[in-house]
């Protein structure tokens, strides 16, 4: 079973009104409230992966990338005016080559047509028009990279990478979401991280979660899961609405 990355209630309260708009001046400056959060997602990290490799000695990398994402932007190179989801995915998953699912989408990258994910054992799914690319192992567990963006109200891009792996190896097994603010001023993608906080936070008393991209649409599909007595799962879906600054949890 996947472990929680939990964060405390009251940081997702104060950093649920960030967005991608301007700020007014009343607000609290954006620096301190990513301050703060840094330090809850640092805090949470390090627990998570002292715990793994406490019991396994191993941990999976998608906690090695948790500990590294919010130490600094990123710049996208190649037409930054009009970036889609193919140049986003392949800098994400540039910073992030050791997460299996990355190099084989970077593999397709270099010749999508030559890409044999029968050879590869994954699957690729680019759908540029809405956003949407994906690269899944195929076989009996998870091993995952679901990546979108949405277009904001102020020009700005928000972009999405939802990493899953789920081994029968519990220790090994992690999922995160990570988001990004993307710029085409200055072509610079920027961590998000008050949207991963409010996942999180939504997802806290559950035993396993997964996050649903949208393929087509605006929202986000949280589903949580709940262990049974007969070792079968209650579920439980939220909404992550759209607004076009941000999201609002339904």
């Amino acid at each position: 079973m996947k472990k929680l990355t939990l964060t405390t209630l009251a940081v997702a309260t104060m950093l649920f009104t960030l967005s991608c708009g301007n700020k007014s001046e009343k607000e609290t400056p954006s620096e301190t409230k990513t301050e703060v959060t840094e330090k809850v997602e640092k805090a949470d990290v390090e627990s998570e992966a002292t715990e793994a490799e406490e019991s396994t000695g191993e941990v999976s990398e998608i906690v090695n990338i948790k500990k590294k994402w919010l130490d600094g932007d990123f710049g996208v190179y190649e037409d930054t005016s009009k970036p889609n989801i193919k140049q986003f995915a392949k800098v994400f998953c540039e910073q992030y080559p050791e997460y299996k699912p990355n190099k084989m989408f970077l593999e397709y990258l270099k010749n999508p047509k030559a890409y044999d994910e029968g050879k590869t054992g994954y699957s690729i799914d680019v759908r540029e028009k809405n956003g949407f690319a994906s690269c899944h192992l195929m076989g009996q567990f998870n091993s995952n990279l679901d990546c979108c963006y949405w277009i904001c109200d102020n020009d700005h891009r928000l972009v999405a990478f939802w990493l899953d792996e789920d081994f029968e190896d519990d220790d090994l097994s992690a999922c995160a979401i990570f988001f990004y603010d993307y710029d085409r001023v200055t072509g610079n993608m920027t961590p998000r991280p008050e949207w991963t906080v409010m996942i999180e936070n939504a997802v806290k008393g559950f035993d396993a979660y997964n996050v649903e991209l949208p393929v087509q649409g605006k929202d986000i599909i949280i589903t949580k899961f709940t262990e049974t007595e007969d070792e079968g799962f209650d579920t439980e879906e939220q909404i992550m609405k759209w607004n076009g600054q941000g999201f609002i949890l339904k």
